[in-house]
């Protein structure tokens, strides 16, 4: 028996009960405690649209429950579909794991962790853990799949200047050069010819139901990116500022990245094509004068380490900073699906996740 099934066998903590949540009869107090105890912006309108509203079905959630009946913590798993070699499997991406602050202790969250774990054994999870998670998965046998790493380039030279040189007058002779210098950088990449990049400003229809078909990459394991998935995700986000920009060829859609726009900060958060090598170099060129236009500051992305992307990034100015790590789980048989346990096919990006 293996470390993992062995625990989820453990009865649960004294004291402390796990149970799944009925999502509509506990709505309110779902709501309430994560607004409490994980992000302010965990609101109604969050809810129903990332619980209730997703494409692939509803979330799971599970409460822990002290003697007295209040929660003491949530964790939750969203559906996703994922293209695993030629067949689409489900998948969970785990997030909204959160304890009341007085219970903070590796025994509640074992707890609640183990149950959600047991619930989807037979599917295949992975999570973006944060350092005081990491324990826990550690205790439930959890392997770790990758580092998922945060790529950046900047934009403007107002913030790394002004780090090293306090005085305002004396910075901005060099913010000016700084500035200067990195635009004449994005203006010296080349388009590539016969290829259009532009705003896409309706929602997305059946062809990008062929870009996610079709699309060319060396990873057998990335989530679908239908043309549903894709209007529900980031067009219809309560939360978050998307800009969708394709790249065509005459009327044929080659592909898009979508960047979240959050004031001086930018995030790619998806980036699909059919023809990587034409396409993505462009895409990234075109993205970057966006955002300049906008104001931004940076623009950053996260791609696990050994991303088909990376080179791309890499030519295009993009530096690695600080990376963080990617779990994965499933029973024996799940991830023994072609692949499943090789961190070098699976394609994860910012927009696969969800908390």
């Amino acid at each position: 028996m293996s470390t993992l099934t062995s625990l989820l066998n453990t009865k649960t903590k004294a004291g402390v009960t796990v149970r799944a949540a009925e999502l509509k009869r506990d709505r309110d107090e779902l709501i309430r405690f994560l607004s409490d105890n994980l992000a302010p912006a965990a609101h109604a309108a969050r809810f129903d649209w990332l619980y209730l509203e997703g494409p692939c079905g509803p979330a799971r959630a599970w409460m822990a429950v002290n003697e007295a009946g209040q929660t003491i913590g949530v964790a939750a798993a969203f559906p996703r579909d994922f293209r695993v070699g030629d067949s689409v499997k489900q998948a969970w991406v785990l997030g909204d794991f959160c304890i009341a602050r007085e219970h903070r202790s590796l025994g509640p969250a074992l707890s609640l962790q183990r149950s959600c774990l047991e619930s989807l054994q037979n599917a295949i999870c992975y999570d973006f853990p944060s350092q005081s998670m990491l324990p826990v998965y550690r205790r439930l046998g959890v392997p770790t799949l990758g580092q998922h790493v945060r790529y950046v380039k900047l934009l403007k030279a107002d913030e790394a200047i002004m780090k090293f040189v306090r005085h305002r007058a004396l910075a901005n002779p060099l913010i000016q050069i700084g500035n200067w210098t990195l635009a004449l950088r994005n203006m010296s990449q080349s388009m590539p010819d016969g290829i259009t990049f532009s705003l896409h400003e309706e929602e997305c229809g059946e062809e990008f139901d062929s870009i996610d078909s079709y699309s060319t990459s060396r990873h057998s394991v990335r989530g679908v990116r239908n043309a549903r998935y894709l209007n529900w995700r980031y067009l219809r986000n309560p939360l978050r500022q998307y800009r969708l920009i394709t790249a065509r060829r005459g009327s044929e859609l080659l592909g898009y990245a979508v960047v979240e726009v959050d004031g001086p900060y930018s995030l790619i958060a998806d980036l699909r094509t059919i023809d990587q090598e034409n396409t993505i170099p462009g895409l990234l060129a075109y993205t970057e004068r966006l955002l300049r236009e906008m104001g931004a500051r940076n623009i950053s992305t996260h791609l696990l380490e050994n991303c088909c992307l990376v080179p791309y990034l890499r030519r295009a100015g993009f530096y690695p900073r600080e990376s963080a790590p990617v779990v994965a789980f499933g029973r024996d048989e799940t991830l023994s699906l072609p692949g499943i346990h090789d961190p070098g096919n699976w394609f994860l990006v910012a927009g696969d996740r969800e908390s």
